[in-house]
């Protein structure tokens, strides 16, 4: 479960690197629409993160699942590093159909 759940957040992570939206929505697809609107706007912009997150803590109980996450978020524009956000924050995730998706997490 701790492999499978490290694999959403990795995969969530190299979207956010890669600038790609849908990739983005596929492994937190209950993104809200705020955050949307302000990703792809980001992302249209040739902006992009450099994530470096680590699972410091879980918790499973059922299909829920409640991670501790660590680490920073980095803005890149023009491929220029820009402010860095320290992350320290619990994320929630769901199991659907035997996969995980995030279901809450702070931006």
């Amino acid at each position: 479960t701790r492999a499978a759940i490290e694999r959403v957040l990795k995969g969530y992570g190299q979207a956010l690197t890669l600038g790609d939206m849908a990739e983005a929505l596929r492994r937190y697809p209950g993104m809200p629409a705020a955050r949307q609107e302000q990703l792809g706007g980001f992302f249209a912009t040739g902006g992009r993160y450099s994530v470096r997150w680590k699972v410091a803590g879980l918790q499973v109980n059922g299909n829920r699942a409640v991670a501790q996450l660590t680490g920073s978020t980095t803005e890149i524009r023009g491929g220029a590093f820009g402010s860095t956000r320290v992350v320290n924050e619990q994320v929630q995730l769901d199991r659907r159909a035997n996969t995980w998706e995030l279901s809450q997490i702070a931006q």
